[in-house]
């Protein structure tokens, strides 16, 4: 009996072994198998992140032929950071036309039309991208659509919109609507006869962020940096307060009044020119509660600059015409501290925006709706 039992105990032994045996060689089998599967995944991410940063080394000229490209003059489309081009890591952005935003694919410089305008109409689109999506203007009316063009919703109609600002300032909406939008900090800005308004985009709701009316400025921290066009100065609004306060003043009554233009931010620090009728123009950077830092002095007279904008961390100055020579353009790059001189050519009429290493102008003359561009660096 009890030689039974023994036998009895070592089958039962033999078979747990034979069983957990097998459930092992499944569960090896299963993951080898698993492996297997993730493998061709795991190469097509390598795949799409070399493509990437191979795109992200090349120039922004290099990425697509900008002679196919039509983007039409828009006067208040720079400033406040952002252009007529933009980009993020995957695309680059522009409106053509008039009345469509193109997408280029920076892997392959896929182009592709992912929103069309939904009116009839001469007025320009204006748009800007956030994290996920763009948003887009569009004959006042403001949508929504993802970098495919897809999921467009909107987000306020024209009407809304024009009730909130005019109940706010009278004469602060006009037929054009919203001239320009910005995305920062999960709202909205855009620029309506010349002042800048905030849509929060959670309750639809209009406010009035700059002082005084502007032709340009920057987002920094949690404030609005901005030139009045008046010349009364430079000034800051907290975007959640919406209060104003100057930082830069301009003496009027100065035999040699001090201006500033070109305000801009870059790393987190903002930069301004100083212009005097007497002086060459100043870079500078801007310090609260201290002096303000000397960065770089132009080698122009200021009575030579016609114009200076700013984009993003790139400061443009419009010089001339000289005595013995036409226009020319200096850029100065305040991340990499580097400036460039660029002789422009006979039809040059302005300078409107500086993406990377093209600058992009207006002309005078045949074909004067549409921006010219070239090559710098």
């Amino acid at each position: 009996m009890l030689y039974w039992n023994w036998r009895m105990l070592k089958l039962i032994y033999n078979i747990k072994k034979i069983i957990i045996f097998c459930l092992l060689s499944a569960f090896l089998t299963g993951c080898s198998q698993s492996n297997s599967i993730k493998e061709p995944q795991t190469t097509i991410n390598e795949k799409t992140m070399q493509l990437v940063q191979e795109a992200e080394e090349k120039k922004l000229s290099e990425l697509y032929d900008w002679d196919k490209a039509k983007i039409l003059l828009d006067w208040n489309y720079p400033n406040f950071g952002y252009g007529l081009i933009q980009q993020n890591k995957y695309y680059v952005f522009y409106p053509d036309d008039g009345n469509k935003i193109v997408r280029i694919n920076k892997s392959d410089g896929e182009k592709k039309v992912i929103y069309n305008s939904k009116f009839n109409k001469e007025l320009d689109l204006h748009y800007c991208l956030a994290d996920d999506r763009l948003y887009i203007e569009d004959f006042g009316n403001i949508y929504s659509c993802d970098f495919e063009g897809n999921n467009t919703s909107k987000i306020i109609s024209r009407k809304k919109l024009k009730r909130q600002v005019v109940a706010i300032k009278g004469n602060g909406w006009r037929t054009g609507g919203a001239e320009c939008l910005y995305f920062y900090k999960n709202d909205l800005y855009f620029i309506s006869y010349f002042y800048m308004w905030k849509l929060d985009l959670s309750t639809k709701k209009v406010s009035k962020i700059s002082k005084y009316a502007t032709f340009g400025g920057c987002f920094c921290d949690n404030a609005l940096f901005y030139t009045d066009f008046s010349r009364r100065g430079a000034f800051k609004t907290d975007i959640s307060t919406g209060k104003s306060t100057p930082v830069l003043r301009t003496n009027k009554n100065s035999d040699n009044p001090k201006y500033y233009e070109g305000i801009t931010e870059s790393d987190g620090k903002i930069y301004y020119i100083q212009l005097q009728t007497v002086k060459k123009p100043v870079l500078y950077m801007y310090r609260d509660g201290k002096d303000d830092k000397k960065i770089c002095d132009f080698n122009v007279p200021s009575a030579a600059v016609c114009s200076v904008k700013c984009d993003s961390g790139k400061i443009i100055l419009e010089c001339g015409p000289f005595e013995d020579s036409d226009y020319i353009v200096i850029t100065y790059d305040v991340k990499s501290a580097s400036t460039k001189k660029i002789e422009m050519p006979k039809n040059f009429y302005a300078a409107v925006y500086a993406p990377d290493d093209m600058l992009f102008y207006a002309v005078d003359g045949k074909n004067d709706e549409y921006l010219s561009y070239l090559c710098y660096d």
